[in-house]
């Protein structure tokens, strides 16, 4: 008992001093950032948009503020060519925000700059940069002032007047950068309910919130699951009720339920397709007559019972789970099942030429005698 006590205290200790380590100061994060500067991750989501908006708005005649985010970080044209003094920083709310001054350094000339951090997980993002000697607003405030001005003089460039983008959640989630301030259609399961207001490809997974909910308050405090389409401007510095969320649907002009798709499609095929092209099955929903084997070390479907080699087998993975019971005698009928193929598993002793999973449909054909027939995991007739 006592060595487990000490296992466990010592497995305690390498976790905290993982955590010390991981856990960087701000000048640590100053140094990085200013070492990186063209790295898009050492920026707050809130400036990084405000960047992005900018250049979509940009056009031959009226160019970006900034060419790229590491000469908006130094106010200069080589952020390659400067050095970084740190005079003072403090953080401040929890450590989640943090003020600093530094003074960048170039060949000719100096600056000082103020700058704002935010962590919202577990390091420092820049998310705002003022230069002192410069009377001008803070570059959040140039970049939003100078994207206005640039729709101001081509009003077509407004999201409003954009193309929609028929895209995935998953796709909105794996590149934020590329739809940020785009008018997209999503499809997905709506959840509501108190506090929560969000759509979802996998509701295992990240959702993205619906800002902008047209629907009254009352109704959207009711706990509920829908299917919907949804169209709106898709904007990745929407995080939600508590910042829990990595980007969201703003503007929603279409907010309509749609009767669910399946999860996955059951695909008919033939016993000599599935043996000879195992590939175009693997990992997807199939329907498959054939003969079934039940004994000791074997459960398995084959062609038909004058075909019962191991090797023109396919194994039955979640056997005892999923079928019935009374189908679960020793011996051998034909049966109709459906379940996930999978070509890389082959059963007892990996004999079989795969192996059919998750099986949700079981129902025998041609039975034996005294063997009564059960469909659909166990519905008797």
């Amino acid at each position: 008992m006592k060595a487990g006590r000490r296992c466990f205290f010592l497995l305690i200790l390498c976790a905290f001093s993982h955590s010390a380590q991981c856990s960087e100061t701000l000048a640590q994060a100053i140094t990085r950032i200013y070492g990186s500067p063209q790295d898009r991750m050492n920026y707050d989501i809130w400036l990084r948009g405000e960047m992005l908006e900018n250049h979509r708005t940009a056009s031959v005649t009226s160019k970006p503020l900034f060419d790229t985010l590491a000469n908006a970080l130094c106010f200069c044209h080589n952020p390659n060519d400067i050095s970084v003094e740190i005079r003072q920083a403090k953080s401040f709310t929890g450590d989640k925000f943090a003020e600093a001054e530094i003074t960048l350094k170039e060949k000719n000339h100096s600056h000082w700059l103020t700058l704002q951090l935010h962590k919202p997980h577990d390091r420092w993002l820049i998310a705002d940069v003022d230069n002192i000697d410069d009377p001008l607003p803070s570059l959040g405030r140039q970049l939003h002032d100078d994207t206005q001005l640039k729709l101001s003089i081509a009003p077509q460039l407004a999201t409003n007047n954009q193309k929609i983008a028929d895209v995935t959640i998953a796709e909105l989630l794996a590149h934020p950068d590329e739809y940020h301030s785009r008018k997209v259609r999503v499809r997905g399961l709506v959840l509501t309910g108190f506090e929560r207001h969000a759509i979802y490809g996998d509701p295992q997974q990240d959702g993205l919130w619906l800002e902008n909910f047209l629907v009254p308050y009352t109704v959207s405090r009711n706990h509920t699951e829908e299917s919907m389409v949804v169209e709106g401007t898709f904007d990745m510095r929407v995080s939600g009720h508590l910042s829990q969320y990595p980007g969201g649907i703003t503007n929603i002009t279409r907010y309509e339920k749609v009767q669910p798709t399946r999860a996955s499609t059951v695909t008919d095929i033939s016993f000599t397709d599935l043996l000879q092209h195992p590939d175009n099955y693997h990992q997807k929903k199939i329907r498959l007559r054939g003969y079934v084997i039940l004994g000791f070390e074997h459960a398995a479907i084959y062609a038909n019972k004058d075909a019962m080699q191991r090797e023109n087998g396919f194994w039955l993975g979640n056997f005892v789970t999923n079928i019935p019971l009374d189908l679960q005698k020793d011996g051998g009928y034909e049966v109709l099942i459906e379940g996930s193929f999978n070509k890389d598993e082959h059963g007892h002793m990996g004999l079989s030429a795969g192996e059919i999973t998750d099986i949700s449909h079981y129902e025998a054909i041609a039975l034996p005698e005294n063997v009564i027939q059960i469909k659909n995991q166990g519905a008797k007739e």
